[in-house]
């Protein structure tokens, strides 16, 4: 046998020799010291001794690989001063057939080098074992052997380490602490957390621009206690939808609910009064949630200014399984399905169901509680469920679950009511499902710790933050070709592209009502688009338009851009934009006497900007012949009335 300069040159070759052998080797047995060193160490094959029996043995389920193999080989170091060691084999033979090298840990073990990528892979909360085994294996210059479980018996080694004298809630709550995130617990009698609320929006940062719709949702399955993540989220101007906050809870009751609301409210409310803003400053206009009773029965105390909306695609689908399971008579057998989730536009409305003669089905039941859905005001709404009640005598059964279940709340779900809302075009919690994708995404599995389900939503926080200000910035620097017309002078590379789209719908029914007045003439303004999406409709565009020419060379101008005014704030892509540039906009352009209406909040945004030399208090302010009327309910659109910035024109 060659010697070897070291102890541990000498195992490394033994190491090589036995792995193609099919077996591996330990040291187990150093003796002959000097100096505090070994001069022997006996080597065995990993399969030596038996299985050790204590008094846990039984306990858990567990195999052992010993065979009390006889393998044994000693590493002796030399009398001579080279202090060079020889491998002296001392009972060659194995009892056991040979194996995969595979299956030994001493060939799976990773280098210092892996160990410390997999220390910095696994800081990511949303890669796995199996996405941090195929990077090493794209990067080990041999076969590597380790599998999954190892690497997740590291990453769990890893982060036991990271704890230290903590436990994973305690270093949860620390965390928070450190950051200066807003977070609020509620113990039980043995001093362990039974809700758990904690902010993802640092400082409002998203919130303070976008109050005015909020969805909320319960996603299960996220974490080893079983706790129930109430997920509550905003939309953006690009329509992208953003986490606001998390809040863990044990069961989905009305004292859980009202209790994590109630936590959303403080938290609001004191960044409202810590920019010396009204309490109601974001405090959400609409708040959009499935029909689960405990919720909005908490939103309902805890939010009563604000108005609760349910999610009109739950509700089709309901109304699809219930007609199903009880119709009455052929037909049963329908195939009909709830479309997916997507945004409401006005051309979702079906019109008016015409209920010919013919057979029924569930499907054509569904059909006519859709129009009845969408009918755009209360006398068609009233019309059209009394032709839904006639079309449809041989089911008595569904039109009292109709009557009992949704006809009570259709204030929350039917567009004749929903429409005078400021949910930007939003029915559905589509966008909070979205979310609850992307959550799980980042949350590695259903076994998380609280620690690390956080740590995820953190990132998945960040990354929603960071893909809404590269798509801000790509907006701004890069305006759509309709927003280049010069009616949008003003307003481009400043207002979203899903803004300058509703406008732009608008615009062409604003043309068209120019160009044939007979033909396409415009409807009575009833300012539900206005109050709905904080846009200027037909009505106030066609006034910003003029006709030019006679005959065939007829053609629509623009007479005057349209001011960023009439953009809510919501639409804005910089918070640096004035917040309310319409009393500014009526001061220079309309005569005395005209009456602006805005909501307390947009008046004290001025002051707070310093925009404009008037109070924020609640009345009437009059600045040099206009007159701010301040109504006195918190928001105006909450109760249906009118937006933000419709006005009056009054004679001098």
């Amino acid at each position: 046998m060659p010697l070897f300069p070291s102890l541990h040159d000498a195992v490394k070759a033994l190491e090589h020799h036995a792995r193609p052998q099919g077996y591996a080797v330990i040291k187990y047995k150093p003796s002959n010291y000097r100096g505090g060193k070994p001069r022997r160490m006996d080597i065995a094959c990993a399969c030596g001794g038996r299985k050790y029996h204590t008094i846990a043995t039984g306990l858990r389920k567990a195999g052992t690989r010993k065979t009390a193999c006889p393998f044994r080989v000693k590493v002796v170091q030399l009398d001579d001063d080279n202090g060079l060691w020889r491998v002296v084999v001392m009972r060659p033979d194995h009892n056991h057939d040979a194996y995969n090298p595979g299956a030994f840990p001493e060939y799976r073990r990773l280098s210092e080098a892996q160990v410390r990528q997999v220390e910095m892979l696994s800081a990511d909360a949303g890669i796995t074992a199996r996405q941090i085994l195929l990077a090493l294996r794209a990067q080990s210059p041999r076969r590597l052997l380790a599998t999954e479980q190892d690497i997740a018996n590291l990453c769990a080694r890893l982060h036991r380490l990271r704890l230290g004298a903590h436990t994973s809630t305690q270093a949860l709550v620390a965390r928070l602490d450190a950051e200066g995130t807003f977070h609020k617990e509620k113990l039980n009698a043995e001093d362990q957390f039974e809700y758990q609320f904690i902010g993802l929006d640092d400082g409002l940062k998203l919130v303070s621009r976008h109050p005015q719709l909020l969805m909320a949702d319960v996603t299960n399955n996220t974490n080893k206690y079983g706790l129930k993540l109430l997920e509550i989220n905003g939309l953006t101007s690009l329509g992208t939808v953003f986490p606001v906050a998390c809040c863990f809870v044990p069961r989905e009751d009305v004292p859980a609910f009202t209790w994590c609301f109630e936590q959303l409210k403080n938290w609001v409310t004191g960044e409202a009064r810590a920019r010396q803003l009204d309490d109601d400053a974001f405090i959400p206009h609409v708040i959009i949630t499935d029909y689960d009773a405990a919720a909005r029965a908490a939103l309902t105390t805890t939010f009563p200014d604000s108005q609760l909306q349910v999610c009109t695609w739950h509700i089709i689908k309901n109304v699809a399984t219930y007609a199903r399971r009880h119709w009455q008579g052929d037909g049963n057998d329908d195939p009909f399905e709830p479309e997916p989730q997507r945004r409401e536009t006005h051309s979702d409305d079906p019109g008016r169901w015409s209920g010919g003669p013919g057979e029924r089905s569930p499907g054509e039941f569904v059909t006519a509680f859709k129009s009845v859905l969408h009918a755009p005001t209360e006398e068609e709404f009233d019309d059209r469920w009394n032709a839904l009640i006639a079309g449809f005598p041989a089911q008595p059964r569904l039109i009292q679950y109709l009557e009992e279940t949704w006809l009570p709340v259709r204030k929350q779900w039917a567009r004749a009511w929903t429409r005078w809302y400021r949910n930007w075009g939003h029915t559905t919690t589509s966008p909070c499902e979205s979310l609850h994708a992307s959550s799980r995404s980042f949350i590695r599995n259903s076994q998380s710790n609280l620690l690390a389900v956080y740590h995820a939503l953190r990132l998945q926080r960040t990354t929603v933050q960071e893909h809404h200000d590269r798509a801000v910035e790509r907006e701004a620097i890069r305006p759509r070709a309709p927003s280049r017309l010069p009616l949008y002078n003003k307003v481009s590379e400043k207002a979203s592209y899903r803004s300058l789209e509703l406008v732009q719908k608008q615009a062409r029914a604003a043309t068209a009502s120019l160009l044939y007045p007979e033909e396409r003439a415009l409807p009575e303004c009833t300012n539900s688009f206005t109050s709905q999406y904080g846009l200027p409709c037909k009505h106030i565009i066609a006034s910003f338009l003029a006709v030019e020419g006679d005959g065939p060379n007829r053609r629509v101008t623009t007479k005057e851009a349209l001011p960023l005014a009439f953009w809510d704030n919501h639409w804005l892509l910089r918070d640096d934009l004035s917040c309310n540039h319409i009393i500014a906009y009526y001061q220079q352009h309309l005569v005395t006497g005209v009456t602006i209406t805005v909501t307390t909040t947009a008046i004290a945004a001025v002051n707070s900007a310093a925009a404009a030399p008037y109070s924020a208090s609640r009345g009437a302010t009059s600045v040099t012949g206009v007159t701010v009327s301040a109504f006195a309910g918190p928001r105006v659109s909450r109760h249906g009335g009118p937006s933000d910035y419709h006005y009056n024109r009054q004679a001098t």
